[in-house]
């Protein structure tokens, strides 16, 4: 939780910090489509994927899907 021992302690030393969403997009850069659900996210953004090349726009799919 947001209000647990460590978020305190890095708020207290002012140390800044952001989520893995955050992070992904400040190192990513880019346009991002994120599809977090409980099932069915593989086939979801094979499809998104299938579609956006498809239809010529440049993709990459990330996270926890096929090879690491």
């Amino acid at each position: 939780p947001l209000d647990g021992p460590i978020w305190r302690e890095l708020s207290a030393r002012e140390i800044p910090w952001c989520g893995e969403l955050e992070y992904a997009s400040l190192e990513r850069g880019g346009r991002q489509i994120v599809v977090t659900v409980s099932n069915g996210k593989s086939t979801t953004v094979t499809l998104i994927d299938l579609l956006l090349r498809d239809s010529g726009i440049s993709s990459q799919i990330t996270g926890n899907i096929g090879t690491p």
